[in-house]
């Protein structure tokens, strides 16, 4: 099959299952769904943040840590401690430092 083909197959499978009774809930799946509906939450605005990956550096006594082979300079009085870097992959030139959970 090809991924035409199964997108097709999806797109007629979807509404079928939906509009029919379930056999634990006896509802349909839609009608489950729009009764639950204040449940439903709106992502958070800041969702990236959940999305990146975080690595521990030590700072050295020049106030840097190092990502990467690429160097960032940090705040001179987190010298000698451990701190994380929060930084999506595919953008590591912007990175978020954080010490003890705190920006």
């Amino acid at each position: 099959m090809t991924s035409e083909e199964i997108n097709a197959a999806l797109e007629a499978w979807v509404p079928a299952y939906n509009d029919r009774q379930h056999s634990v809930t006896k509802m349909m799946p839609n009608d489950r769904y729009m009764k639950n509906l204040e449940c439903v939450r709106y992502a958070p605005a800041d969702l990236d943040k959940y999305f990146r990956r975080v690595v521990t550096r030590m700072v050295r006594k020049d106030r840097c840590v190092q990502l990467d082979n690429r160097i960032f300079e940090v705040h001179h009085g987190l010298i000698d401690r451990n701190v994380e870097l929060a930084f999506h992959p595919e953008d590591p030139e912007v990175i978020e430092v954080l010490f003890e959970g705190r920006s």
